[in-house]
Formats: structure tokens, sequence, C-alpha cells
């Protein structure tokens, strides 16, 4: 199923009834059912359905941009999913997060040891520092793929994207990785630690989002200068929009980028960065363009 806004939790129930009668079922997908539609109470329906069922083998769960509030229950289900090789849990409106939901869920991930796949987005202010202490595990042994979007969760610091470092040193199989994290609380503290944590080799696809953060050029020359160690990396995302740089930072990824030659796609954005001019973003756009690799704005 995809798009599916008009699934309610009773269209799930009868659904779920259904999937007792299988025999395999290789992928669920239930997103966009954010609309009053599929909440934590249908989850945990189809939760108790999957116990009694002979299809606990599926490799794909999606249930992004839903209304899952309660990630205990969403734990209780992965309980039994270990044959997951990805999830999907993008941009769940979480106003109501329950404290430590996201602590419950990564508990019951520990069994989940084929996971290749794993995206994250929260639109909330309820995760804090010490949600990420322990995040991670057994279950992040094997990631390929991992996105990791937080927004507007101003109770996260430099302390707490430390300890996603810590998560993040782990993953030697990592490929593709994604993280937007957008808050006043994240300065170059931050991202020098990340910049000596993301360690894997094998990386190939980086996408980092630092929206308003509260990043200068020196946070953003010390990660720059680790870029090129990336020997595999092909595809870069940055956006340094609303940040603290200058003209300084755009002449520092230029001389980077140069260093990194397997890079065949590069997307850019600083705009609007107060300290930035028009002109350096031109030159540089125009340098990436002539390569042939990429743009920026």
């Amino acid at each position: 199923m995809d798009r599916c806004i008009k699934i309610t939790d009773e269209g799930l129930s009868t659904l779920s009834e259904s999937l007792k009668r299988l025999n395999r079922l290789e992928s669920l997908t239930l997103d966009g059912c954010e609309n009053r539609g599929l909440t934590s109470v249908g989850l945990n329906n189809l939760c108790m359905n999957l116990k009694r069922s002979n299809c606990m083998q599926f490799i794909n769960l999606n249930l992004s941009i839903c209304a899952i509030t309660d990630l205990k229950v969403l734990g209780k289900c992965l309980k039994r999913l270990v044959c997951l090789r990805e999830i999907q849990l993008e941009f769940n409106q979480c106003y109501d997060l329950a404290e430590k939901s996201l602590k419950n869920l990564n508990e019951a991930m520990q069994k989940l040891d084929c996971l290749k796949t794993f995206k994250l987005g929260y639109f909330c202010g309820v995760i804090c520092d010490d949600d990420l202490k322990s995040f991670g595990g057994e279950w992040s042994s094997s990631l390929e793929h991992l996105d990791l979007n937080f927004r507007s969760l101003e109770k996260i610091t430099d302390d707490g994207l430390s300890h996603l470092c810590e998560f993040f040193q782990r993953l030697e199989c990592l490929k593709v990785f994604k993280l937007h994290l957008m808050s006043k609380n994240v300065s170059d503290y931050g991202l020098m630690i990340l910049s000596h944590k993301l360690m894997s080799p094998f990386l190939q696809s980086l996408d980092l989002n630092f929206y308003s953060c509260n990043i200068t050029d020196k946070g953003l020359t010390d990660f720059m200068k680790v870029l090129p160690g990336f020997g595999c990396l092909e595809v870069l995302k940055m956006d340094f929009s609303w940040t603290h740089i200058s003209n300084a930072s755009l002449l520092t990824i230029q001389e980077s980028l140069e260093k990194c030659t397997r890079l065949r796609s590069v997307k850019l954005r600083f705009s609007p960065c107060k300290k930035v001019k028009r002109d350096a973003i031109n030159n540089l756009c125009k340098i990436l363009q002539d390569k042939g690799i990429g743009s920026c704005s």
C-alpha cells in the first residue's frame, strides 16, 4: 500500500485479521496514514494479530508519516519481527511522545541482527540528550543505510550529538548516512565530534542538515578537513542555512572538494546566511557546475 491516507485504526484492524491467514508476507507499507488515521492503537491491534499469524518473516516495515506516538507499542511489534531488514519511521508527529519511548524502541530492536536500513524522523520537542545515550546496539552492527531526521529539537545539544556519535562510530558497514539536526544548541563542538566519530570506510552518500544550528567557520572548517578521508564518497549534500558561517567557509569547502576525487553529485545550501555573500555562492556554484558534479544556493 502506498500513501494510505484514508486507512484508520479500524481499517488496519480488518487488514490485520486477514494477515493471520497468510503464510508469507515480505513487505508492509502503511506510510501516509497521519490524517487522524493510523495511530498507536491500530498498531497495537496489528501487533496482537501478528503474534497469531504465520507470516512473521516479512523484511520491510514502513510506518512513515503516520500518527504513531507510542514507540513502546511499536517495540512490541519489532520483538516479533526478527527478520526485518528495513524500518522506516519518518515524520511521525510525536508532540505527545511518552518519555523514554525512544529508549523502549531501541531495546526492542536489539534482536534485529539482519537490519540494513533504518529511517527515523520526528517533528517534536520531547527527545532530549539523555534519550540518545543508549541509542544503538547489536541491531546496528549490519546497518548500511541510516536516516535520522530530528527537527525542532531544542532539547538536543552538543552532548546529545556526542552520544549519537558514539553510536555512529560503530557503524562500520554504513554506506548511506543522513543526519538532519536543527537545534540552536548544537555548535562547532558537536560538528567537530561528528567529524572524528563518523568513520565508516564504505560511506558513499552523506547528507547533513544543520539548519539554524550555532555553527561558525571554525566548525565547518574542522569538518571539511576530514571529508577527503571518506575515500568512497560519491554523493554529498549539506545545508548550513541560517548558521554563522562566512565567505571563508566556502573557500574551505572548495579546497576540500577538490581532494574528494570520487564525488559525482554535490548539493550545497547556505542561503540565507548573513555573512555569506551571493557572489561567493555563485562562484562556488560555477566551479561545481564546470566540474559537472553539482550546485549550491
